[in-house]
């Protein structure tokens, strides 16, 4: 029993199990695999016919007679190839398709610098070093209308030693109908993989090694009734002869196991091959760092590695995980205006080459008569009325009321796909005014608006998927070798900086301004603004503006770091406005002068106030001393004088007495 250590450190868990335990789970694979297609056998159906109408094949017809009308009006199609048109360049800019930004906060500025770094990388990715991926999102964009569902697969291709993102058809990546999320479903892709493919993952120690001589024929022939009505449809009566080179039928499947056996089960990706169920691979879909552990040692859960990304166009009505697109709502509508417009057809055939039934009376060698200007044929009769001997089919001119039912289906699809005339580029009419039609453009657009927003949404989780895959891949050990670490040392990105805590990764695409013109209007604002107020960056506002125009080599007409000299007009309204505002500054500086002194002076006026009133107090204070200092001089006088009327009358006594 392998430990979790052992299946995160192993190449191929295949090597560590027994031929029992592969043989179950090989069986288990075929068996859920099986499982979920069943449950989806019903939209397989649907898809392939949406996939035909699109395409425009089509089936053979010999009713009402051989070589009647099959002509396929092409409502699909063209919603498809208008939502394309729309779609991608609103969705993918030719140059920035990626932009990084610091999470929270960023006094210190130490975030930003790597942001812009790691966009710049991944931006590197995605355009040049990623050469499959404008590809495959232009496809995307094409199909996911039609089927509601695409996805892209990002992983590590050893052999390319790059990250690959993949578009992958819903038809090859078998999800159960009624799957509650993508992260939460097991998936089935279905690959068809030659002999020569395989032995070279076999040789690099990637694939288990399989026995070819008892190893069953490729594609033995097993095929479901929807592939073999696909293949009438398309021509193909019959399926090819095999050989060498036939490719084998191999799934993929994404899904869980207990290999550790301890009650909890694991992520992996099983490589089987159908027919014989024979296990070629099995890799967890998680490293150490996904694996949460309680203090106490227990298990808590595995985060797993989503590879693939659901793009839907449509939520669906029912609820189920397969959205809804142009396939669902037109193909009905479509299908009834093919009817329609053949049998419209077939009625002017009838009238312009009509039949009918001639007596034999009427001596006249079968065969194909054409008239043609003055020429008469001959006909051997019996001299009555050659009208009487000749009667053709009743057949009526083509119906008004038909032709009449399928402009009005017409009309309606375009209306649900919104691909009316003014929508296709077509002239609205002499007297519309500008601003009506506008008015019209955006209210039409609002349907595509929220589409964008599902696709942006999904985008977002495909950058951050390949924003995940490159952290991992820098962290490796063979990461010195690869691509992405040659481009990451070119912009100086380290494993450190793909740090999920730290930055966030958006999409560069503005879902709201789904068409050029309102791309156009919204960067003409900004830089009229910028260019009058001096508030913000002008070099940046003609740079936005400049990419809207597709410009090419932008940065030779603005380097990086410079700014575009400024215009004299602006320069005197920017004047005016500096002037007005050193006039409101100076007659500020003088109110807060003004308001200053009155203070001053208020605060002068109570110095005095309390200066009059401690003198009045001084004053009584001095008079009542004074008063004070006049009695007691009085008081002493009078003792004085008592003091020398009593020495006089002592001495007179003394005089007296001798």
């Amino acid at each position: 029993m392998p430990t979790l250590e052992d299946i995160i450190n192993s190449t191929n868990v295949v090597d560590l199990l027994d031929n029992t335990t592969l043989d179950e789970i090989g069986a288990s694979v075929v068996e859920h695999y099986t499982i979920d297609r069943e449950s989806r056998a019903d939209w397989e159906d649907k898809y392939d016919k949406w996939m035909a109408m699109a395409g425009q094949v089509a089936e053979h017809k010999n009713k009402p007679w051989p070589g009647c009308a099959n002509i396929l009006y092409p409502l699909l199609p063209e919603a498809a190839l208008q939502f394309n048109a729309r779609a991608v360049p609103a969705l993918m800019p030719n140059a920035e398709p990626v932009g990084a930004g610091p999470v929270g906060p960023d006094p210190q500025g130490e975030k930003t610098p790597i942001a812009k770094a790691v966009a710049a990388h991944m931006n590197y990715q995605l355009i040049t070093e990623m050469e499959e991926w404008e590809d495959d999102f232009d496809k995307l964009l094409l199909a996911v209308s039609i089927t509601g569902l695409e996805y892209k697969k990002n992983y590590f291709d050893a052999t390319l030693r790059r990250n690959v993102s993949r578009h992958v058809s819903p038809r090859n990546l078998v999800i159960n109908y009624y799957a509650d999320s993508m992260s939460n479903a097991r998936k089935t892709e279905i690959h068809r993989w030659n002999r020569n493919y395989i032995m070279e993952k076999i040789a690099a120690g990637y694939f288990a090694k399989v026995n070819w001589d008892t190893h069953p024929t490729p594609h033995s022939g097993k095929e479901t009734e929807n592939e073999q009505e696909t293949k009438n449809r398309v021509g193909q009566e019959e399926p090819p002869r095999e050989d060498r080179a036939t490719p084998y039928t191999v799934l993929e499947y994404h899904g869980w196991l207990d290999l550790d056996e301890d009650g909890y089960e694991e992520p992996y990706i099983i490589t089987v091959f159908e027919d014989s169920e024979y296990v070629l691979q099995i890799v967890p879909r998680f490293n150490a760092e996904d694996v949460e552990i309680a203090p106490d040692g227990t298990l808590i859960r595995i985060q797993p590695y989503e590879s693939y990304i659901k793009y839907g166009f449509i939520p669906s009505f029912d609820g189920s995980f397969y959205p809804v697109g142009f396939g669902h709502i037109l193909y009905p509508i479509n299908a009834v205006v093919n009817t329609t417009i053949n049998q419209i057809t077939d009625a002017g055939t009838l009238s312009n080459m009509n039949g009918g039934f001639v007596s034999r009376g009427v001596r006249l060698r079968g065969g194909i008569f054409n008239a043609s200007p003055g020429k008469w044929t001959s006909v051997n009769t019996t001299g009555d009325d050659l009208r009487k001997g000749v009667v053709p089919f009743p057949v009526r001119e083509p119906s008004q009321v038909l032709m009449s039912l399928m402009t009005y289906l017409v009309e309606a699809a375009q209306k649900l796909s919104s691909t009316t005339d003014i929508f296709t580029g077509e002239h609205p009419g002499q007297n519309t005014k500008a601003g009506v039609t506008q008015a019209v453009l955006q209210e039409g657009q609002r349907v595509f608006t929220a589409i964008y927003k599902r696709i942006r949404r999904s985008l977002k989780r495909e950058l951050d998927s390949l924003f995940k895959l490159n952290a991992v891949v820098l962290e490796s050990g063979e990461a010195d070798s690869t691509l992405i670490a040659r481009s990451a040392q070119i912009f100086g990105v380290t494993a450190e900086m793909y740090n999920t805590e730290n930055l966030v990764i958006q999409p560069s695409a503005d879902p709201n301004t789904a068409i050029k013109e309102q791309r156009l209007q919204k960067d003409q604002i900004v830089l009229q603004t910028i260019a009058s107020t001096g508030i913000g960056s002008l070099a940046e506002a003609e740079k936005r503006f400049f990419e809207t125009l597709e410009i090419e080599r932008i940065e030779l007409l603005i380097p990086e770091g410079s700014e575009a000299p400024p215009d004299p007009k602006n320069q005197a309204e920017q004047a005016k406005i500096q002037l007005a505002a050193d006039v409101a500054e100076f007659e500020s500086k003088m109110d807060q002068q003004r308001f200053a002194l009155e203070a001053e002076i208020e605060r002068g006026k109570l110095a005095i106030e309390e200066y009059k009133a401690k003198m009045d107090v001084l004053r009584m204070d001095m008079q009542n001393a004074q008063a004070g200092t006049n009695a007691g001089l009085a008081m002493q006088k009078l003792e004085d004088d008592m003091t020398l009327a009593r020495e006089a009358n002592n001495a007179k006594r003394t005089e007296g007495a001798n």
